[in-house]
């Protein structure tokens, strides 16, 4: 995971790469950012816990920031509109 995670440090194709992957065989498919999270929030392993936050951390360098600009533009847009329309 420490190799993936270097490999998609500051590279946004790399990164994109990354959040179009799944794992698994049908039916029961999941994306790979999800089971990078899982074993990062159950392992008891500390060599895989570091291996899953540095991998996680470094999709998160770039890739979070525009996730959490994106929700808040979102917010702001979402509540804006609410203020303009009358619901009366």
């Amino acid at each position: 995971m420490q190799c993936i995670g270097d490999l998609i440090v500051g590279d946004s194709k790399n990164r994109d790469l990354l959040a179009s992957k799944v794992l698994g065989e049908e039916p029961q498919v999941e994306p790979a950012l999800n089971s990078i999270l899982r074993i990062l929030l159950r392992t008891s392993n500390m060599q895989e816990f570091l291996a899953a936050d540095y991998m996680f951390k470094s999709f998160c360098e770039v890739g979070c920031a525009y996730f959490f600009l994106d929700l808040s533009l979102t917010k702001f847009l979402f509540t804006t509109s609410h203020q303009l329309i009358n619901f009366d």
